[in-house]
């Protein structure tokens, strides 16, 4: 037999039908596999009775006449908003620091006279009730957020909690308190869409609701007469405030709609072909190499936002700490080798997720305690000398801190300097609400503190005088509502001592 003139094409040809039978091999057997390890997960979704398909999540219409989202909507389209919408920073600003809004009281004056259509808006929509966000589920989660709830919102929310400030400081407090339970309104409003990244959003509103309380409640007015604020107000927002229902349902809905988006995406977007209109010439090969990785890996990623639903069935009990929440998901996961590969870029950060959710959650506990302080103050002359002293008459169970390794209180000291409620915040080590001033003036601690005097330590600015060639100069990008751009610099400053 003479030997071949051309082995190495003999010898390639082999090589290649190797590849492409195990190639063949690799999309039966580990396609079927991963098929199979996908279904069987949405099977044992279908068996809880949970949701696997946004059908399930979505909900009936309802007439607009009585639907709040119309009116939020419509107060996020005003043109005012509009105008402001690149000033989000600035006003939070404002809504932090007094000194920046006595500096600028004119302007926030006229901002809050422009802001009055939308604002009424928010109130009208409290008194409806029933919202229904429409949603096309076809677009990815962060184009999901429909018109109304997403940053257009949140700076909806800063305004209401200027115009509760602005309340406030003019000895209205029943008018304050009511502006703070439409910006709980809003925020509460975002949880009927089924996304977690709307409940990110709702962790943003309600930090800016706490971060109101802590400046107004010390010096809050209860009683009977006006401009005092009635009392019964003033503990339905304590109501609202320490609700853990309506996060909960928020909280296991978002979780849902993130499974389904997953699973959706691995069913929908993981065809040969979409995968080979990717890589050109070598697409074919390519989509049939990775169909199975991406399934599997699906699979997992799936699987992994199952523990995360169940956990979110849990929070708010008192037999599980938000510490053990957050941390067993991933555990679990590692152990299993899901967070490796693919799905270290599918998942979202799901810890990130839970350390936002913590975070925002004690801040929020902690405004609704400080406002039954305030109430008991009123009452008795003195703050009370344990959290304690509030059950019955001003709160119906000391919050838990959601950020502890096991079932604690809020912890708080009522003789402290300054007097403060904290929770121990992301790390779950209680430093016993100690903090320091950094040189930008801000509060540096890792517990979550809030501060019963409203004596937040701020960031200053100061102006200089002009310089020759009549330039800005700051740190910050600084959009002045008024148009009126001064002639000088901006500077951060270092708290003085003893401030």
């Amino acid at each position: 037999m003479k030997p071949s003139r051309h082995p190495v094409l003999k010898w390639t040809g082999i090589v290649l039908l190797a590849i492409v039978v195990a190639a063949v091999l690799f999309r039966v057997v580990v396609g079927y596999w991963a098929d199979s390890k996908l279904q069987a997960e949405l099977d044992a979704i279908a068996a809880r009775g949970e949701p696997i398909r946004w059908a399930d999540l979505a909900r009936p219409p309802i007439p607009d006449e009585q639907n709040a989202a119309v009116l939020y909507r419509e107060a996020v389209r005003s043109p005012f908003l509009k105008r402001i919408s690149d000033g989000g920073a600035q006003l939070r600003d404002l809504l932090l620091s007094r000194e920046w809004r006595d500096k600028h009281k004119d302007t926030l004056e006229q901002l809050l006279t422009d802001a009055e259509p939308a604002l009424r808006l928010c109130r009208d929509a409290r008194s409806r009730g029933r919202i229904h966000w429409e949603i096309d589920f076809h677009l990815a989660p962060e184009e999901m957020v429909p018109s109304g709830a997403g940053n257009a919102g949140q700076t909806l929310v800063t305004l209401i909690c200027l115009a509760a400030i602005s309340a406030h400081d003019r000895a209205d407090d029943t008018e304050a308190v009511e502006y703070l339970r439409d910006a709980m309104a809003y925020a509460r409003s975002l949880h009927h869409l089924p996304l977690l990244i709307s409940h990110l959003l709702y962790l943003s509103n309600t930090d800016r609701i706490g971060q109101t309380v802590e400046q107004i409640a010390p010096s809050f007015q209860v009683g009977k007469d006006l401009p005092a604020v009635h009392r019964d107000k003033v503990q339905a927002l304590v109501g609202q405030l320490l609700d853990e229902g309506p996060v909960r349902a928020g909280l296991l809905r978002a979780f849902m709609g993130e499974r389904i988006y997953t699973a959706t995406q691995v069913r929908e977007r993981t065809s040969e072909r979409d995968l080979g209109n990717l890589f050109g010439v070598a697409g074919p090969a390519m989509g049939i190499l990775l169909r199975p990785i991406l399934t599997l890996e699906g699979a997992r990623v799936v699987a992994f936002e199952g523990l995360c639903v169940r956990d979110a069935k849990t929070h708010g009990t008192k037999d599980e700490s938000f510490f053990a929440i957050r941390e067993a998901p991933h555990q679990q996961l590692e152990d299993e080798g899901v967070t490796r590969w693919i799905s270290t870029v599918m998942i979202r950060d799901i810890k990130r997720v839970w350390d936002s959710h913590c975070r925002s959650t004690a801040c929020r506990r902690m405004a609704g305690v400080a406002l039954a302080i305030r109430l008991y103050q009123t009452d008795h002359g003195r703050r009370p000398d344990r959290l304690e002293d509030l059950l019955g008459r001003y709160i119906s169970s000391v919050p838990n801190d959601p950020c502890g390794r096991t079932h604690r209180p809020i912890a708080y000291r009522p003789n402290g300097n300054p007097p403060l409620l904290y929770s121990v915040g992301e790390d779950a080590i209680d430093d016993g609400g100690a903090f320091e001033v950094s040189a930008w003036g801000n509060v540096d601690s890792r517990d979550e503190i809030f501060f019963l005097n409203g004596d937040r330590p701020r960031a200053k600015c100061k102006a200089d005088e002009p310089e020759d060639e009549g330039d800005l100069h700051s740190s910050d990008d600084v959009f002045f509502f008024n148009g009126d751009r001064p002639r000088g610099r901006f500077k951060r400053v270092e708290p003085e001592a003893g401030e």
